[in-house]
């Protein structure tokens, strides 16, 4: 059983895609990030559907909002969370 699992949320429907997963997995936590640019207002605070969501499979939820670069701030989230679910976009070789 995992400690803490991250899931980086934007918003989108496909982010959300990656909840059930997360449900699935045992663990005593998960952490919902949102990452928005630092000059950025407030972001709506949509995680309630989320946190539902997790609640219900007996997750305990954390919702966390970071100011910054996506990816640096879901790396820097990563340093205490034993797994990363999360839902990507195919773009092939192409990009």
């Amino acid at each position: 059983m995992y400690a803490r699992i991250l899931v980086p949320l934007d918003g989108s429907d496909r982010a959300l895609a990656a909840l059930p997963w997360a449900a699935a997995i045992p663990c005593e936590r998960v952490r919902l990030l949102r990452v928005v640019p630092a000059d950025a207002p407030e972001p709506p605070d949509d995680f309630e559907p989320a946190t539902v969501r997790l609640a219900d499979a007996g997750r305990a939820v954390e919702p966390t909002v970071a100011r910054g670069d996506p990816a640096e701030e879901i790396v820097r989230a990563a340093a205490d969370a034993d797994l990363i679910v999360m839902a990507t976009r195919a773009r092939g070789a192409g990009g």
